[in-house]
This record gives C-alpha cells, structure tokens and sequence, in this order.
C-alpha cells in the first residue's frame, strides 16, 4: 500500500506547501522538551481543547517567536472513514530527505527542516477530541524529531520514580509498560508516562529523564516539566517471578534502538540515533527486567 491509501481519498493531492485556509487567529506556546512550540491559526475550540489538555504547559506568545506548527482546514471528503476497533492505530509515515508528511484519522501533517521540524496540519474538525487527537500525533513527530536536534533520546517506555530516581522500562507494544505503571500507581509511586519518555545525558556524564505529556492506556497526565536523575534503563519481560538480570549490551543496544520511535525509521537519522543511544547504553547498561501481572517489581528496584 503507498503512502496515504488507508486515510486518504486523494493522496497524489497531498499539499506540496505550508500554507491553506486557517482555522482561525488564536495561537499560544506549548512548554514541551525541545520547545515551547508556537502553534498558530487555531479556531477557539482548538485552542480551548490544547489549553484544556496541556494546562501547566500552555501560556500566551509575546510574538517574537516563529510559527512551529500551523493549522489550516482540510475537507471532510478529502479523508477517509477508517474502521478502528481491534486495530492498533499508527498514522502513515513517510520521509524525504529534510521533509516528512503523515496522513492519519483526520490528519495530514507536513514537516520540514528536518530535524528542526517546523510544519502544519490540515484537518477537518474543530471537536476538540477529534482535534486533539490528530494534534497530538503530529505534535509526537515534531517533538521526536526535535529532540534529536538538541541531543535528547526519546524511548517508547514507562517511566516511575522510586525513591526520588526515575526508572525507564521499555519495550515493544505488548511488553508490559502500560501494566507495569499501574503496578506503580498501587504501590503508591510516581508514574511519567506508560508511553513515551525523554532521556538527556548531561555533560558530566550523569542522565536525566525528563516528563513527557504523552501517555498510552495508562491515562493522559500533564505536569509542569520537571527532570530526574535516571536509575536504570531495564528491558521488560513478563514471566512468572520477578528477577533482574544483566543485558549483553548488543542486545540492550537494539532494545532501545526499536523502542525509539519515528526516527529510528527514517534512514537519514539511523546513524545519528544509533550513536546516541550507544553512548547512553554505555552509560547506564541496560538490564533485563522480568516481572508477574500481579508482582511487586518495585522490591527489588528498592534495593538498588
């Protein structure tokens, strides 16, 4: 299937150009890592919905900052009914060179500059959970991208906190992120996100992980951003007991290399990432993290 068919009515009329009807005149900045990111052209239901969603992080822009992302409209007809029950949803994803367009449940998205990554969306609605939706997967790329620019590493991963330390435990859909951080939450601890989190490794050596408005079926969560030191990267496994054990760093390597998402599929961003997730590898060799549906992971960690 090529680019755009399953979203689509017309994907060979995909727009070449930053530019279409505006929604509206509202814009604000958004406080995420390797922002704030100045939105523009939004309708009042749209920025109503962002600034309802993203509260600690939205505040007015003083206009001196140039536009990171810009709305315009797209037709209803022009997008597709898509059928999602049972179907784990990913929006269509293509990069060309410096450019990257996606096309998704009403989206289209343009990003150029890579990896600076300024662009727009076009949709076709103003609801604010139709919006948010399509905003939010355009806002991931951009985000992803960005962060790459500015030296970040950004994990599909749970990220909880332990006496003051974050821990990030990654792997592929299904691994367990999600059931590990409502673990967490019984067990009373902090929990970043059961999706995506950001990992800065600071000129002294040391690695932080900062807080991500992402979340997956663990539940949305915003919080002002806020950094804390890394504990340990661990490779979750689900198995019948807890154990922790160590990871060739190979292996660990290419774990965190397929739980880094966006980039890790563009080919022109491969040996970028790929080096910056071996220095942190190096840093802070990965572990192997098996854990029981109803266990108490959070022991052993303890002790650490």
């Amino acid at each position: 299937m090529s680019f755009g068919e399953l979203f689509l009515r017309h994907p060979d009329l995909f727009p070449e150009r930053l530019s279409g009807e505006r929604w509206g005149d509202e814009s604000l900045l958004l406080d995420v890592a390797g922002g704030p990111y100045r939105i523009e052209n939004l309708a009042p239901a749209q920025a109503v919905a962002i600034r309802t969603r993203y509260d600690p992080l939205v505040s007015d822009p003083d206009g001196s900052e140039p536009a990171d992302l810009r709305i315009f409209r797209a037709a209803e007809e022009d997008l597709l009914p898509v059928a999602t029950a049972g179907w784990e949803y990913r929006p269509d994803v293509e990069v060309t060179g410096d450019r990257l367009r996606c096309a998704g449940l009403d989206l289209l998205g343009r990003l150029e500059g890579l990896p600076e990554a300024r662009g727009a969306l076009w949709t076709p609605t103003d609801d604010p959970g139709r919006f948010l939706g399509a905003f939010e997967n355009l806002l991931r790329l951009v985000v992803a991208y960005r962060l790459l620019a500015r030296g970040g590493v950004l994990l599909h991963s749970a990220g909880v906190v332990v006496e003051g330390r974050a821990w990030v435990l990654f792997g592929r859909s299904g691994a367990g992120k999600s059931t590990i951080c409502a673990l967490a939450a019984e067990a009373g601890l902090d929990v970043l996100s059961d999706e995506l989190n950001l990992l800065w490794v600071r000129d002294d050596g040391g690695v932080e992980v900062e807080s991500l408005p992402f979340a997956g079926d663990f539940g949305q969560r915003c919080r002002p951003r806020v950094r804390f030191s890394l504990a340990g990267l661990l490779q979750l496994a689900k198995g019948d007991r807890e154990t922790r054990s160590p990871l060739p760093l190979a292996h660990g390597i290419a774990g965190l290399l397929a739980c880094a998402p966006v980039v890790n599929a563009d080919p022109g961003r491969q040996e970028m990432l790929l080096a910056r997730i071996e220095a942190l590898a190096r840093l802070q060799p990965p572990e192997l993290l098996t854990f029981r549906r109803d266990g108490r992971p959070w022991d052993i960690l303890a002790a650490s």
